[in-house]
């Protein structure tokens, strides 16, 4: 054996002095990376937007039916974690609006004034007409405990703003 083929001393403690620091740095760096990862999708992660449903089921939840004549039908819900919310915007026609409104929604009656926990308070309704539920005691089972139409004229036409949520 020729002197230049045998190992030196230092050889195989410098082929294996990369190994431990990449090692420590891989367990400490996974873990961080992990965590990262998770603190990114719950930074952005937004639980209460809006999720378009079908408005049948709006409707259902509202104790309601959707009027005949509705156009431009639009549902969301709102997810919570211990209530229920949806909003729905659509538009009927402008001249019977308020008659229509009344058969669809038998549990809603029209109101010039603001109802905040079933008692009328002196902010009047902000757009052309407003109908509430509030004060009418417990909903059916299923249903929302509270609801509400607000409706803006616009042309030949009027948008129909629904809030319904329980509680």
């Amino acid at each position: 054996m020729r002197e230049n083929d045998q190992p030196t001393a230092g050889r195989g403690r410098t082929r294996r002095r990369w190994v431990k620091p990449t090692v420590i740095t891989a367990l400490v760096a996974a873990p961080l990376a992990g965590v990262g990862c998770v603190g990114y999708a719950f930074a952005t992660w937004d639980p209460l937007e809006p999720v378009k449903v079908d408005c049948a089921e709006v409707m259902r939840f509202s104790g309601a039916t959707m009027p005949a004549e509705a156009t431009d039908r639009h549902c969301v819900s709102h997810p919570g974690l211990h209530d229920t919310f949806y909003a729905a915007t659509f538009r009927v026609p402008r001249a019977d609006a308020a008659a229509l409104l009344l058969r669809a929604f038998p549990r809603v009656r029209q109101d010039e004034h603001l109802i905040v926990d079933g008692t009328p308070v002196a902010i009047p309704c902000k757009v052309d007409l407003c109908f509430v539920n509030e004060g009418e005691g417990q909903p059916p089972r299923g249903q929302a405990f509270d609801i509400k139409l607000e409706v803006t004229y616009d042309h030949e036409t009027a948008l129909v703003r629904l809030e319904s949520f329980d509680v």
